[in-house]
């Protein structure tokens, strides 16, 4: 079952898709971590703010390389942005031109 549930795997391509997908595994997750809540919406934050922020699909990529390190390290903070990976997969990209006033 397992190489069929791969197969079934949706590819998240946008923005929504993902904080859909997201939100769903911070639902799951904070039922048995509430303590967990505060640091996962504080990385819903930094991955909104790098897709504003920047064209590209860097964010996505952020996102993963950020997940598969969380995954190899279990005290993985989740508030903080990694400045390596930030640097390498989301500021590299091209910024964008109109960004919300209020926000940044």
């Amino acid at each position: 079952t397992t190489l069929s549930s791969k197969r079934n795997r949706k590819t998240v391509d946008d923005i929504f898709t993902w904080l859909l997908c997201f939100n769903r595994y911070t639902a799951a997750l904070c039922t048995f971590h509430p303590s967990m809540l505060p640091q996962m919406a504080a990385y819903t934050n930094t991955i909104l703010q790098a897709h504003l922020q920047f064209q590209g699909d860097g964010w996505r990529v952020y996102d993963r390389a950020f997940r598969i390190q969380a995954a190899s390290c279990r005290s993985t903070n989740w508030k903080g942005v990694d400045p390596s990976l930030y640097a390498r997969f989301v500021s590299s990209q091209t910024r964008r031109s109109a960004i919300c006033q209020f926000c940044y």
